[in-house]
């Protein structure tokens, strides 16, 4: 009889310590941070900073000062409760948690964007966001006919946002595969299989050199061989290097990331380097800038839109609808 009370009482003990370690786990579960729009504001704050490198980096993406970053940041590492980041006399650096959360971001940002683009896919509104990329300087060519585009979309479409961002092409495949672009307008030449893209129009790209390169004005093919041969060469940060023509090898030393930066390195004379027909023709009548033999140096590039194959998305059918029919009229 004793045997089994005290079996019973075991039992009983037994139960009631699984029980207090449920309630425990439980409470711990609960005390975790769920996500909430304020908590997502903050890491949108958080990922500007880790991929500038640091608040002051951040500051023009954000649009805030460095007061407000600061103190963004350390509320979301009050919510997390732990560092996300180092700053100090040595500098910015992520800390462990910072590297995890970051890391994190990037599939969480998709999942958001994919559920938001999605239901209103499902749905048939033509309403939302419709995020497009396009290379610098590309607006300014009079062939480029995307302001047409854009004008006819935001007349079909009014209770659409848009809204436009500049990146160089690489970046813009990157974002179209993330789902954080619809379309993209640039320089693509290879890519990826679940992206498709729509020539535009192609651009001519020319060797040229400002007013005191020693190629200016040399039309010999062979002396001007042996000046492009021994002289500094700027090049686009994303070039496609295998894809351009080149007679000669060019000693790359030094980078533009951007269109008007080019320009800025061509026109001190110091420097070779290729640029849109449309972007230097103005320095080029002014004799500032000097288009190196373009029957031999100057190539072509094919202007593209951009976007995902398979996006059951009305407005990015109806943005190209407007593309095809502006281009049937040229």
């Amino acid at each position: 009889m004793k045997k089994h009370v005290v079996a019973r009482l075991t039992v009983q003990k037994t139960c009631q310590l699984v029980q207090r370690k449920v309630v425990n786990l439980e409470n711990r579960i609960s005390e975790q941070p769920r996500l909430q729009d304020t908590d997502l504001k903050l890491l949108n704050v958080f990922a500007h900073v880790a991929e500038a490198g640091g608040f002051s980096a951040a500051q023009y993406n954000l649009n805030m000062s460095l007061s407000t970053i600061s103190t963004a940041i350390s509320n979301l590492e009050t919510r997390l409760g732990f560092r996300l980041c180092d700053r100090g006399r040595s500098g910015f650096q992520l800390t462990e948690g910072g590297h995890l959360v970051y890391s994190q971001l990037k599939p969480l940002s998709a999942a958001l964007i994919g559920f938001e683009k999605s239901i209103e896919a499902f749905k048939g509104d033509l309403r939302g966001q419709v995020n497009i990329a396009m290379d610098d300087a590309i607006l300014t060519n009079l062939r480029c006919p995307i302001y047409k585009v854009i004008r006819s979309f935001a007349t079909m479409a009014p209770d659409v946002e848009l809204n436009i961002a500049v990146m160089n092409a690489p970046q813009m495949e990157r974002a179209l595969l993330d789902n954080e672009l619809n379309v993209a307008i640039g320089p693509f030449r290879e890519i990826s299989s679940p992206l498709d893209a729509v020539v535009i129009y192609n651009e001519m790209q020319l060797l040229c050199c400002g007013k005191t390169h020693e190629a200016f004005g040399v039309e010999d093919k062979d002396e001007l061989a042996e000046i492009v041969a021994n002289t500094n060469f700027s090049a686009r940060k994303f070039d496609d290097n295998h894809q351009v023509r080149k007679p000669a090898a060019f000693s790359k030393s030094a980078t533009a990331s951007t269109v008007e930066a080019m320009l800025g390195m061509v026109l001190s004379g110091g420097y070779l380097g290729y640029l849109p027909r449309h972007a230097c023709e103005h320095w080029i009548e002014r004799q500032e800038i000097w288009p190196l033999l373009p029957e031999i140096y100057a190539y072509g590039t094919d202007i593209k839109v951009a976007y995902r194959k398979v996006h059951n998305d009305q407005r990015v059918a109806l943005f190209l609808k407007g593309l095809a029919a502006v281009q049937a009229e040229i």
